[in-house]
């Protein structure tokens, strides 16, 4: 097999794995909100969710670099990708999902845990979950949205100007939703 199929396979891999994760995680958080609390095994399995999550973004950066270091090897002369809009949003909303990824496993993760038995503590951190939860989503979908559109030629800020629309429509989304679980019986 070529390298540059198994650097692309790694790639699609990694974008499965974090987009795959995130997608699963945020489901079942949706479904864990209908009991109005956080057990032990709800905290467990959102722990390796995450995990899935976070090998997702591992392989993503190292088979993008891969890209980039075999484009060099090859031609001696940075990649003209790094030129491109479409290529550079796609790295800010990878750099997105990693921070917020930090911010998840750092103190999302703490709150959760704080919350675990007790009833109706998770409306207090409503804001919280659905502006993590949507970052994530919103994210993702829209690094796999961007590589998809390769006909469409927009700059940085129109690629970047349609995801932060995006997520003002998904953090808004998210809060009601999240509002509702929390509300219903």
């Amino acid at each position: 097999m070529e390298l540059h199929t198994l650097i692309l396979l790694g790639h699609i891999i990694g974008v499965g794995f974090g987009l795959g994760g995130a997608t699963v995680s945020d489901v079942f958080f949706m479904r864990m909100l209908n009991n109005k609390k956080i057990t032990k095994e709800d905290y467990q399995n959102l722990k390796v969710l995450s995990r899935i999550v976070w090998t997702g973004i591992l392989v993503l950066i190292l088979s993008g670099v891969g890209f980039l270091v075999r484009t060099y090897a090859e031609t001696g002369e940075a990649p003209g990708l790094l030129e491109s809009p479409r290529f550079q949003a796609k790295l800010t909303l990878v750099g997105i999902v990693t921070l917020n990824g930090l911010v998840f496993h750092f103190y999302v993760f703490r709150q959760l845990k704080n919350m675990i038995g007790k009833s109706r503590a998770l409306e207090k951190k409503i804001w919280l979950f659905a502006i993590t939860g949507a970052i994530s989503a919103t994210s993702w979908y829209s690094i796999v949205v961007i590589a998809l559109l390769r006909e469409v030629s927009l700059p940085y800020w129109g690629w970047m100007a349609g995801y932060f629309l995006a997520l003002i429509g998904g953090i808004t989304t998210a809060r009601l939703v999240i509002a509702r679980l929390l509300k219903s019986s």
